[in-house]
């Protein structure tokens, strides 16, 4: 069985959003993940098979969640700060950190995440970031 990870608005109340797990051989939803309150709108993702993970960023009240896809779990959510989109999460090519842009009014900053622990071990904030919109490593 092939499946799937989106990021998708389900459900009848306003702003609850779901991660829906899709069979994607059967074109089918196989399970719908709720998400905490403060965790709307998963937008940008980035996986790790290796370590069986899924990382994604909340794109309002930006959330990294930290998704095992063994067990179909959300492990952790954390609170990036600020109220402003998330831009994208990016896993280094060494799988150690996860760098997430935040744009204005968050924080115009990059938040790093060490992958293993699961903490904020920096925050990137310079008058030069404006909003910053992507991180890209190119040695994949």
């Amino acid at each position: 069985m092939s499946v799937t990870m989106v990021a998708s608005p389900l459900g009848h109340r306003p702003n609850q959003m779901h991660v829906a797990i899709i069979d994607a051989a059967a074109f089918k939803v196989k399970t719908l993940i709720p998400m905490i309150t403060s965790a709307t709108v998963p937008g940008y993702v980035d996986i790790d098979p290796d370590g069986g993970r899924v990382y994604f960023v909340t794109k309002w009240s930006p959330t990294l969640v930290v998704f095992d896809i063994k067990t179909e779990r959300v492990l952790r959510y954390i609170e990036l700060g600020g109220f402003g989109p998330g831009y994208g999460v990016a896993l280094t090519p060494d799988k150690r950190r996860l760098y997430i842009p935040l744009g204005v009014p968050a924080q115009s900053a990059v938040v790093v995440v060490d992958a293993k622990t699961l903490t904020i071990v920096a925050s990137i904030v310079d008058s030069d970031l404006n909003g910053p919109r992507l991180v890209r490593f190119t040695n994949y």
